[in-house]
């Protein structure tokens, strides 16, 4: 139960997390051995675990900060686990906690009690009441959250879902550059240019900073490479610097002003500027816009 709850910390980092039992009313009860409940472990394990599963473990499993149509929604709904090989259609497994996991993009963290619950995604069958009172169902998968050799995997599996919901909504990009690029840095003065730019742009934003993150935490963890492999970057002419330097110079995100003098091409008429640093080692941006004024373009 300690690494369990230590391995949710690590994972969750600010996201919402459910607990989910097995054959256990809730979580408080349920044994990890015989006659050894969540109860007694709280009783007896050290001040910091057990303040960190009562932040995670909400009363009513659900994160306060869904509003109350997603509350309605889940409140209409039915979750169930899929039915695997072998199993006979009445045994129905129900799992609300993965239910609401899934419903508020969200973990579920589950005892081990089962094979089935040590999984990272948990596929359910998901019945609801639409507006007009007719039953809708879906196949859908929970993230799920049973030991911390997951958590790698499961960090990835969050981030690629966090990319998805922003190539669906590229308008949200500024508040949510941080989740879906964690290993890029940004300065002050990058949502500011985000504002300015139409929208029909965005969605190609957003694939030049998967590029640039995925680039940044693979030469993070390669300590053999001087420099990050970029596709495609280039570098400002000493022309260019000379006559436009102070349009490629930004506020990083101290505040303080540096130049980019990299860019990344975004289409024919958008720049991403950028500058590689080294302590740390990490790619940071500083402007996202128009083309600015070169020498041999003004």
């Amino acid at each position: 139960m300690d690494e369990l709850v230590s391995a949710v910390a690590t994972a969750m980092k600010g996201r919402s997390a459910t607990f989910v039992t097995v054959g256990e009313p809730n979580l408080w009860t349920a044994e990890l051995a015989p006659g050894y409940t969540v109860v007694n472990w709280l009783a007896e394990t050290v001040p910091d675990l057990k303040n960190l599963l009562l932040t995670i473990a909400s009363k009513d499993g659900l994160p306060m900060e869904v509003d109350k149509a997603l509350r309605d929604r889940f409140s209409l709904s039915e979750f169930v686990l899929a039915r695997e090989a072998g199993e006979e259609a009445g045994d129905r497994v129900e799992a609300r906690g993965l239910g609401a996991a899934f419903l508020f993009a969200g973990i579920g963290v589950s005892l081990r009690s089962e094979a089935r619950w040590s999984r990272i995604q948990i596929p359910l069958q998901h019945r609801w009441l639409d507006e007009d009172s007719h039953v809708q169902s879906e196949e859908v998968e929970a993230f799920n959250l049973s030991e911390s050799s997951q958590v790698g995997s499961l960090s990835e599996l969050l981030l690629e879902r966090s990319r998805q919901d922003l190539r669906s909504a590229p308008l949200t990009l500024a508040d949510q550059k941080h989740a879906c690029f964690p290993h890029l840095e940004f300065g002050l003065d990058v949502d500011s240019h985000l504002e300015a730019l139409p929208p029909e742009i965005l969605p190609v934003v957003v694939g030049k900073l998967v590029v640039l993150d995925d680039a940044s935490r693979t030469w993070r963890l390669d300590p053999t490479k001087t420099f990050p492999e970029l596709p495609k970057l280039h570098g400002e002419g000493e022309s260019t610097m000379q006559q436009f330097g102070d349009q490629r110079t930004f506020r990083d995100p101290e505040g303080d002003f540096a130049s980019y003098r990299l860019h990344a091409m975004v289409r024919s008429g958008y720049r991403i500027h950028l500058r590689v640093t080294y302590e740390p080692r990490g790619i940071e941006i500083g402007y996202i816009g128009y083309h600015l004024d070169t020498a041999t373009r003004y």
